[in-house]
């Protein structure tokens, strides 16, 4: 066990080094992945890889091109005066109807304010996705859904290739820009679906607003306790009871709970349980209204299914609720678009169609975006290279330590201004990190704020670190923590004081999260 435990750090080295490689990282690859390339070489206007071309209809496919350039100058016109049609009914029309594929990439961004928070936090996607090469303990679960995901789609059917590149990049940087979720089957889908229009970090971006933003709030469905997932299986097990009482039965007869196939669903947003072309026209809605969308779309599915469903029973109606959804349905997008807004106006109308308020544990409770960051100034040749407590990533970096851990020597001398409970300027340093690369220019850092700078730099504003730490010890050993420490969130990251309301808000401290069974959930 402990060879194996050895060997994991060199094999994320050989993932990662593939992925920079691209396309030339495939020399490796076993050709079974590869085999069957050329044996679906029919592509449709979504990118889809069919096995046969299908017979085109010229009058029909005339009309919807005619259709797509009137709607994208509609498009056009409303991005123009965004702030006048961004609430409007006019844009949920429209968003009902068909985002057009040139402008779907335009308005998810718009939809979601990418630009806004890409802007207020320059650089750092590339800070994340370079301190995820470093820490994230995620490695190999996301390359192995790589791999797998949209198969069939021409963007992600090369192996290395860039929107599998791309992939890589925005879920590895995403575990560790929320280390409380890391990474969870199930985000590879939806970030898959957002590259699909949008570049590396917009994607990134627009998958961090998906998670976070109240109307979407993700975060809830990948947390360890699965309480959005639960709350939302409940309410839709409600609606069952009231709306399809029939249906609910014969689903309790046969065993089928509604946690069997409504996790999927929910977690990936339909992403995988519906007609990719429909699964579009679902997501647009979706980044417009938000979660309630969900509960609307589980029940629309069921009420369009209904009579094959009474017709099966056991294992098969459990496999056509999970897998034969993801067929073609009879209904048209557009006649599955209208049934779901008539869906959501009739849950409105008996007061279903909002789940109950989020709870409190399934909001984030630990700093988002926390960096690792590189002291560029090097310490002065005469001077002592100051030490603290720090343990190694698995590449053998040093990562700073708990200051409580520090020796006596380093520690704060007194409650006052240079304490971590009273400062919120200090920050812990690690040295002495040898060959490291772009983290070889001096002592590494967690901070939420700004860049701060040990040895003869002074604090910004030129007040001296005087006071701050004691004098270091010549012989005393540098500490290390657990590796187990860092999936549960760094200890700098728990023991951070108050901070500036206008860098970043404190959430609660770090709770122990209790495994949930979504299995057999009751309203």
């Amino acid at each position: 066990m402990e060879a194996v435990k050895s060997q994991l750090p060199q094999k994320q080295d050989v993932i990662i080094s593939k992925y920079e490689q691209g396309c030339q990282g495939r020399a490796q690859v076993a050709r079974p992945e590869e085999e069957d390339i050329n044996t679906r070489p029919f592509i449709n206007y979504l990118g889809i890889l069919q096995e046969k071309m299908l017979p085109q209809d010229r009058a029909l496919e005339a009309k919807h091109r005619h259709q797509e350039a009137q709607r994208v100058e509609k498009w056009v016109k409303m991005m123009k005066h965004w702030t006048q049609y961004q609430s409007s009914k006019k844009m949920e029309s429209q968003v009902y109807k068909g985002i057009p594929l040139p402008m779907r990439g335009k308005v998810w961004s718009f939809l979601l304010d990418v630009d806004k928070v890409k802007a207020e936090n320059p650089g750092k996607y590339q800070q994340m996705k370079g301190q995820g090469k470093l820490l994230s303990e995620h490695i190999h679960q996301i390359d192995a859904d790589v791999r797998r995901t949209f198969r069939n789609h021409v963007m992600f059917r090369q192996r290395y290739g860039m929107k599998q590149q791309a992939l890589f990049h925005v879920l590895l940087a995403h575990s560790e820009f929320d280390v409380e979720v890391g990474y969870r089957q199930g985000m590879n889908w939806v970030a898959a679906v957002l590259l699909m229009f949008l570049d590396e970090e917009d994607a990134f971006w627009a998958l961090t607003q998906l998670m976070r933003k109240p109307r979407h709030a993700m975060h809830g469905f990948y947390k360890a306790n699965c309480a959005k997932l639960v709350r939302l299986q409940q309410h839709h097990e409600n609606i069952l009871k009231c709306r399809l009482p029939k249906l609910k039965k014969h689903l309790e007869d046969q065993g089928v709970s509604t946690a069997a196939y409504t996790r999927k669903w929910f977690q990936q947003c339909f992403v995988d349980g519906v007609p990719f072309s429909l699964m579009l026209r679902f997501f647009d809605v979706y980044i417009l209204e938000g979660e309630p969308m969900l509960t609307a779309m589980s029940y629309t599915a069921l009420k369009i299914h209904r009579k094959q469903a009474l017709q099966l029973s056991g294992d098969n109606l459990l496999e056509y609720l999970q897998e034969g959804l993801r067929q073609a349905w009879a209904l048209r997008d557009n006649s599955v678009l209208r049934r779901l807004k008539a869906s959501k106006t009739e849950l409105e109308r008996c007061k279903g169609l909002l789940p109950p308020p989020a709870k409190q544990e399934e909001m984030p409770r630990r700093l988002l975006g926390l960096e690792l960051m590189s002291l560029v100034p090097r310490p002065h040749p005469t001077s002592q290279r100051l030490r603290v407590g720090c343990r190694k990533d698995r590449v053998g970096r040093p990562v700073a330590a708990d200051w409580r851990e520090l020796p006596s020597g380093l520690a704060p001398r007194t409650q006052g201004a240079g304490h971590p409970e009273s400062n919120p300027g200090f920050f812990l340093g690690a040295s002495d990190l040898g060959d490291t690369g772009d983290l070889s220019q001096g002592p590494c850092l967690f901070t939420t704020m700004s860049l701060l700078y040990t040895g003869e730099c002074g604090l910004p504003g030129g007040k001296p670190l005087q006071g701050l730490l004691g004098s270091p010890k010549p012989a005393q050993p540098s500490l290390r923590c657990s590796r187990d420490s860092r999936s549960r969130g760094h200890p700098a990251a728990q023991h951070l004081p108050k901070l500036d309301p206008t860098v970043l808000t404190p959430l609660e401290p770090t709770m122990e999260d209790e495994e949930c069974s979504v299995e057999g959930a009751s309203p």
